[in-house]
């Protein structure tokens, strides 16, 4: 399963049978001079940025389902103006459902969405009455994972160097690890809930948890690696092991080469702007 694909136009799970394709190749946009690419009449177009764990949920999502889409890969620093005035104003990801018909944003009502909108060949939110209980722990995890991302960003964007969010980021994963026991008493499905296939609750957590586990050996983040001690958690390591090896997941997390190369460019661009505020040339 890759980022380029070339796919029927004429519906979301449509077969091919002989009809016009359409080529749903990754695009890139790029420059505030690209222009806007035509609607889809019956797919669906995701804005995002490679590097970022709240894309990754929604692709996931999309590739564990086998939803064809397009991709456009977005740059930070430069974004057309046509980009900015659509409901998502400018953030990412977005989804753009078929004919421009609606816009999404935040990762997990977009992926909650794809679930309940598309059959696909799984479903990651269990359904029915007999499962309220199992969607209300879904739910819960989902809440949980959510909360984590602020510690999560404090760890990453200091390289460490924020001991007290560092830590909290290490709680946070050692009480997941807990969740993951707990849950596994008596079965032998890795996942959150028990059940041998992945749902929102192990969505939610894994891009976050992949690009920690890039960190291991790198001379940029290695430090903040060792202090998470996450390989000290069996449970999390199990189940983090059972995800990336799915073929969908594995083939479509982020790039170890790719998300290290994003967090340098943020490094230098740091650094950068707090040479300019130690000259008093800007304020932050």
């Amino acid at each position: 399963v890759g980022s380029v694909r070339c796919v029927q136009e004429t519906g979301i799970n449509a077969e091919y049978m002989g009809l016009d394709m359409i080529d749903l190749s990754e695009l890139q946009l790029k420059g505030d001079k690209f222009i806007q690419p035509p609607a889809l009449t019956n797919n669906i177009r995701l804005y995002g940025h490679h590097g970022c764990p709240y894309n990754e949920r929604v692709k996931l999502t999309l590739y564990l389902k086998h939803i064809p889409f397009q991709f456009v890969a977005c740059d930070f620093p430069s974004r057309p103006p046509w980009f900015y005035a659509l409901p998502s104003s400018g953030r990412v990801p977005a989804l753009e459902l078929p004919n421009r018909s609606a816009y999404l944003y935040e990762s997990l009502a977009i992926a909650q969405y794809v679930d309940e909108a598309f059959d696909g060949v799984m479903q990651l939110m269990p359904r029915g009455p007999e499962n309220n209980i199992l969607r209300a722990k879904v739910r819960a995890l989902m809440g949980r994972a959510e909360s984590m991302t602020s510690n999560f960003y404090k760890a990453v964007k200091s390289f460490g160097d924020d001991k007290e969010g560092t830590e909290a980021l290490r709680k946070d994963f050692v009480a997941f690890d807990q969740t993951l026991a707990d849950n596994q008493k008596g079965n032998k499905n890795p996942f959150f809930l028990d059940q041998a296939a992945p749902s929102f609750a192990d969505i939610a957590l894994f891009p976050h948890t992949r690009r920690l586990m890039i960190f291991e050996g790198t001379a940029l983040c290695d430090n903040l690696f060792k202090a998470l001690k996450l390989k000290e958690l069996p449970n999390l390591m199990k189940w983090f092991n059972t995800m990336i090896s799915i073929k969908e997941v594995a083939d479509n997390t982020v790039k170890p080469e790719l998300f290290m190369a994003f967090l340098q460019r943020y490094k230098e661009t740091k650094q950068f702007l707090f040479t300019l505020q130690k000259l008093s040339l800007i304020h932050i």
